[in-house]
């Protein structure tokens, strides 16, 4: 806890997006929370500049933050709305939704559009993830218990082979 104390990213974490399917589960639901929040803030007329830099804020993703930083950085530079957000964490569907941008009334229903996109991408990775545990578990629990059987006959036939040289003496 003191060691990590203050900072954004915790090694734990890095280590659990690095697993393919919970790592691409997680980078859904940061983009669509962190989409949804700047799309109320643009329809709610706050700044451009102001929506992205919060929005980079409410995710707990670093990827995701820094997509939103990223795109700060370049409005402030001059470059157009459209090309700041057009940037690779999205995927080619979302990137092509912002290459159709015009004004800034677009932006917001884009953002739901693509909020929306990541919703139901993560629903289908959480889906997908529920179910894998359940097969693994299962899997799991066959191995287990046919080990315990295999481990039980082994014993069984040892003690039939014992119990018999031992009444073969007896008679």
């Amino acid at each position: 806890y003191i060691i990590n104390r203050g900072k954004k990213d915790w090694p734990t974490a890095r280590m659990v997006r690095k697993i393919p399917l919970i790592g691409g589960y997680l980078r859904d639901l940061g983009f669509s929370d962190s989409m949804a929040a700047a799309s109320r803030m643009i329809k709610g007329k706050v700044s451009i500049i102001d929506a992205l830099e919060e929005s980079a804020n409410a995710t707990t993703v670093p990827e995701v933050s820094q997509y939103w930083t990223n795109a700060v950085e370049q409005l402030s530079r001059g470059i157009n709305l459209g090309s700041a957000l057009d940037k690779p964490p999205l995927t080619r569907a979302e990137r092509l939704e912002l290459a159709t941008l015009s004004d800034l009334d677009q932006v917001a229903t884009i953002m739901d559009a693509i909020a929306e996109m990541r919703t139901q991408s993560s629903r289908t990775k959480h889906k997908l993830i529920v179910w894998l545990a359940f097969v693994l578990t299962g899997a799991y629990l066959a191995l287990a218990f046919g080990s315990a059987i295999y481990a039980l006959t082994v014993m069984n036939v040892s003690m039939d082979s014992m119990m018999g040289g031992l009444m073969e003496g007896a008679l």
